[in-house]
């Protein structure tokens, strides 16, 4: 028997479900979106490619002078 965290299988035990992904189409607001996004697939890439890359630079800085990152790197190797 499982012993992990809680989540739902279908009868076949093919497809598994965690109670946050239950939550997006149970919730009103959050079906809307998992509507739209499941009409449009390219919607979705692009607003996941936006958010995924803001995560991963969350916290990088990025310098505005001239020579950008790489004169930010220079600087943190001592160059």
């Amino acid at each position: 028997p499982w012993t992990g965290p809680e989540q739902y299988e279908d009868p076949t035990g093919a497809l598994m479900m965690l109670p946050s992904d239950i939550a997006l189409v149970q919730d009103k607001e959050f079906r809307k979106l998992v509507e739209m996004y499941a009409a449009d697939e390219e919607l979705f890439f692009k607003a996941f490619s936006s958010a995924f890359s803001k995560l991963l630079e969350l916290g990088v800085p990025f310098p505005t002078t001239a020579g950008g990152i790489w004169l930010y790197l220079k600087s943190l190797l001592g160059f």
